[in-house]
């Protein structure tokens, strides 16, 4: 009998969250043939993962380890002696596990006499097209990424500008690292969660996607990259917005309209049956038009306007915030489909300047794609 067989912790997982609809930080193990599911979990963990998965059968993984002391498993192989278990308990002769299947359960399932085949795809290829409720759950998280960016234009409009170009809020240098912890705040408020947001100011931006540090600036590029979980469905939000305080510089307004278009553009362009590397190509190429290097073209020698374009244009969004298996960049050579959701965001950027980038959200309909995103491109 052939089998999928996962196993790991589901928290942090997307894969193994998807396929169990159980959501634990203890590792257990997920099995299904023939439409039947199975889960083996921590003794405390069975009528949970019973309730919330509706998995067929649910069992206790120590009912998988030996209790004699003379045959008790190592610490290390607790978890490679339950894959055997259940899987045995099932009847499995062949099982299919996903690239990120621990090395050791494979090792133990071979030993067992059961072929172990790998496939990176087995799960992602069920997450790929959202349901309605998925793009529901997207849209959820969005509603929320807007909110902290409306929080953090908010603090930046409050703000005065100090000697230096430096902004005082409330007494105090107005830092990243404050708006860092506004926005987490903001994302409790809403049952979100997420790793500190990208809010970067004057040539912090060009810096990877360091999340900024330190006081920001009046007539800086400030780039607020911003990507919550809720932590009910576990879908991501993820939009970028820019913005200056006071008049922007003439050349940050440019790259700034620039950036828009390309993002319109890109947002154009997304449509059932066009490769990723097509939208990102066709990117490249306006941009070359208004005279920026790109990675499928170099800038004139001496071009005053030489900002560099990113090697990525968008990725896949959903139970991960990047979904690698489908996106918008000169090696996305699969056809987009109805259902995906991926990012638009062109970035623009110059070390010892900053970076712009404007992303959005869309959603890949039967004609076209549908913007999720709602928050609008001020940048002053």
């Amino acid at each position: 009998m052939k089998a999928l067989i996962l196993a790991g912790g589901s928290m942090e997982c997307a894969d193994m969250y998807y396929a169990s609809r159980f959501l634990s930080y203890d590792p257990f193990v997920y099995i299904e043939t023939g439409g039947r599911r199975c889960l083996a979990v921590y003794c405390q963990e069975v009528e949970r993962a019973a309730a919330d998965s509706g998995a067929d059968e649910v069992w206790d993984q120590d009912e998988f380890l030996a209790t004699s002391e003379t045959d008790a498993v190592s610490p290390g192989m607790w978890l490679p002696a339950v894959v055997v278990g259940a899987a045995q308990r099932v009847g499995v002769t062949a099982a299919v596990v996903p690239d990120w299947f621990p090395t050791a359960g494979s090792d133990a399932l071979r030993a067992a006499g059961i072929e172990v085949t790998v496939d990176a795809m087995v799960i992602r290829r069920r997450r790929r097209a959202k349901s309605p409720a998925e793009v529901v759950a997207i849209e959820g998280a969005l509603r929320v990424t807007e909110a902290s960016l409306e929080l953090i234009r908010a603090r930046l409009r409050q703000a005065s500008t100090s000697a230096g170009g430096v902004l005082q809020l409330e007494g105090q240098a107005l830092t990243s690292e404050i708006l860092h912890n506004e926005v987490r705040a903001l994302y409790a408020m809403h049952r979100c969660e997420g790793e500190l947001p990208i809010i970067a100011g004057g040539a912090q931006g060009a810096e990877g996607f360091g999340i900024g540090a330190g006081p920001l600036r009046a007539g800086e590029p400030i780039v607020c990259d911003i990507f919550p979980r809720h932590s009910e469905t576990r879908f991501y939000g993820d939009m970028t917005r820019v913005f200056c305080v006071g008049e922007p510089p003439p050349e940050l307004a440019r790259v700034h309209d620039s950036a828009r278009r390309a993002n319109e553009l890109g947002r154009a362009l997304v449509r059932p049956g066009v490769r990723g590397s097509e939208v990102y190509a066709a990117v490249c190429e306006q941009l070359r038009g208004e005279g920026y290097a790109t990675p499928l073209h170099t800038a004139a020698a001496g071009d005053s306007r030489a900002v560099s374009f990113a090697p990525f244009l968008g990725h896949g969004l959903g139970l991960d915030l990047h979904e690698e298996w489908i996106g918008l960049d000169p090696a996305s050579d699969e056809p987009l489909r109805e259902g995906d959701v991926v990012t638009v965001e062109p970035e623009l950027y110059r070390a010892g300047w900053g970076c712009v980038r404007v992303e959005d959200v869309v959603l890949v309909t039967a004609d076209g794609c549908r913007m999720l995103s709602r928050f609008d491109y001020e940048l002053l």
